[in-house]
């Protein structure tokens, strides 16, 4: 039967509405979409980190997704979102890693539980040595002029020696700028809860076959504030750093010349401390009568590669010089024991077939421990060590690596 005329055109009129709403629909999702859209980039901006080709640098000059190693990159830039107050503290964001520390001045990396001498730090290509054995003497380095830090896990530590059991970190310093061209930097941080902060500047140049580097830095904190607003007496610290390079290239030979100096003062923090020491006023920084760690740092190495038709020889080779004193207040220095370090790294690679790399490296390191305090925590002492190891690495197939290492 047919439907009567004003039954077709309020049907009409119906559907004609219907779409309209429809379409008003569509635009708002369509909106609200663009909206969500827009609002998730801003906020993935915020927390995603852009990955970046990664090199390794610490074991073998490969991408990171073509390598079998359990290595985890750290960038390191001059603009700190994290308000870290040393590097320990910046390492301790990897997975896997944490800190043993008194204090925001004093702590060392802890790698899946081990730290001290069973942690390794490569500081330009060598072991580095600041008698990490102690519970309370810090990892002592500044973040200044780095660029990266790799953690490797596993048992690449073969390569490196007897301190290696749980974990290396190599710590690698700034890329130099485009041949022919220079750079320079300074920069500010500023922290609420020590009320201090770091003023560093720097320059570089590259000139194509030769480059160099300098740069330097102060850092001054006073006492430590919680999170509950209490104040940690005694956790002041202050820190001189000054590093210096140059490098050439001469036909197949590349050598980097680094120089290192640090003065570092940091207050001791123990349970009764108040019963001691008389607050001061909470700008303070004086460390002169508290009870307080220096450390005087001086670091020469040389990082050489030599290239060859079918293989690349490594020689790094160093001096360190760590003088660690101990106030035990009013300005008496009970402990000054020094601590002086010469070694060298000898490493060859070579491509035996297409899937096939051999590595075989030497390291030998001669310390001389001397004291020259009243009081000694440990005696004056020599220590030689020598490591030998090879290291084959195999690809059976894409995706399946065989890595196999020995060391003596």
């Amino acid at each position: 039967m047919a439907l009567p005329d004003k039954t077709v055109s309020r049907t009409l009129i119906t559907s004609k509405l219907m779409q309209k709403h429809l379409l008003t629909y569509y635009i708002i999702i369509l909106l609200l979409g663009v909206n969500i859209s827009v609002y998730g980039q801003s906020s993935d901006t915020l927390q995603n980190l852009t990955l970046q080709t990664i090199t390794i640098t610490a074991f073998k000059e490969k991408p990171a997704e073509k390598n079998a190693a359990i290595i985890t990159a750290f960038s390191l830039d001059s603009v700190n979102p994290t308000g870290n107050f040393n590097l320990t503290d910046r390492i301790a964001q990897i997975p896997g890693v944490d800190l043993l520390g008194t204090g925001p001045a004093i702590s060392k990396p802890v790698i899946r539980g081990s730290y001290g001498n069973r942690i390794l730090i490569l500081l330009n290509g060598l072991k580095f040595d600041n008698q990490q054995w102690q519970d309370e003497h810090g990892l002592g380095l500044s973040d200044l002029g780095l660029s990266k830090v790799e953690i490797i896990k596993g048992p690449l530590g073969v390569l490196y020696g007897s301190e290696a059991l749980g974990g290396v970190i190599n710590l690698i310093e700034e890329e130099k700028p485009s041949r022919g061209q220079s750079a320079s930097e300074f920069g500010l941080r500023f922290n609420t809860n020590t009320l201090g902060g770091l003023i560093q500047g720097g320059w570089q140049k590259n000139a194509g076959k030769h480059w160099w580097r300098i740069r330097g830095g102060i850092e001054n904190h006073a006492d430590y504030r919680n999170g509950k607003s209490q104040r940690v007496l005694n956790s002041r610290f202050t820190g001189y750093h000054l590093k210096g390079t140059f490098g050439f290239l001469k036909k197949n030979w590349r050598s980097t010349n680094n120089l290192m100096s640090s003065f570092t003062q940091s207050g001791f923090i123990f349970n009764d401390i108040y019963n001691f020491i008389t607050p001061d006023a909470r700008w303070s920084r004086n460390l002169s009568e508290n009870p307080s760690h220096l450390v005087i740092l001086n670091v020469l190495s040389s990082e050489n590669k030599i290239h060859f038709a079918e293989s690349d020889l490594y020689f790094n080779v160093g001096i360190q010089s760590n003088d660690r004193l101990e106030n035990e207040g009013a300005g008496a220095i009970s402990l000054n024991i020094h601590l002086l370090t010469f070694q060298y790294l000898l490493k060859w690679e070579r491509n035996l077939s297409t899937k096939t790399r051999l590595i075989i490296s030497h390291l030998h390191s001669f310390k001389i421990n001397t004291n020259y305090g009243a009081r000694k925590i440990i005696p004056d002492a020599n220590l030689h060590e020598a490591n030998a190891s090879v290291y084959l690495e195999t690809t059976v197939q894409p995706g399946i690596i065989l890595e196999n290492g020995f060391g003596l």
